[in-house]
Parts: structure tokens; sequence; C-alpha cells
């Protein structure tokens, strides 16, 4: 009876685990979709996603921190942080629903 018992709360503890690092996993790749990046040359605020569908659409962008308006140098954005910033119109943070419809990109 005690294997049993003690199969069961192995299996238990390992479901657990292995739901909770798919989540931590989850969470890590959208923070760091969610980086907030500001141009030097205009700037504006943009996020690494954006710069990730741009090198999609734009063949020769393929430099990280670069302001997918201007084509100039952006750098991590280091300021305060606002309500403001995560429903920006022109660089949303994205939500969990919004990393499966990129990752499908």
């Amino acid at each position: 009876m005690w294997p049993l018992i003690f199969i069961v709360i192995f299996i238990i503890l390992m479901s657990t685990y292995t739901i909770m690092k798919k989540t931590n996993t989850k969470q890590i790749e959208l923070d760091d979709l969610n980086t907030l990046y500001q141009c030097t040359s205009c700037g504006k605020l943009h996020r690494k996603y954006q710069e990730e569908l741009q090198s999609l659409i734009d063949l020769t962008y393929s430099t990280p921190s670069i302001c997918p308006r201007c084509h100039q140098p952006a750098d991590l954005y280091i300021g305060e942080y606002f309500d403001w910033m995560k429903t920006n119109p022109e660089c949303p943070k994205l939500r969990k629903q919004d990393l499966r419809k990129f990752k499908k990109r």
C-alpha cells in the first residue's frame, strides 16, 4: 500500500513541476519579447517583438537594438515606467494570448 501512495505522490509532484516549469518558461519568453527600447535619434519607444517582426518584413533589417521606424540605434529603456506604456498604441505590451499568435507567424 505504501509504495502505491509514494508513486501517486511522486506523479503529482512531477506533473506539478512540469506545469510550473512550462508556465515560467512562457513568462520568461514573454518578458524578453516585451523588453522596452528607446531610439537615440527619434526618441520613440519600441519593444523587442517589434524588432523581430520588422526583421521578417524587411530582410535587410537584421541588427538587434535598431529602431524599426528610423533605423537608428536604440538603447534599453531604463527610465521610469508608467501605466500608459503597457497600452501605448506604438508599442503595446504582449499578453499571454498574444504570445501564441506571435509564435504562429
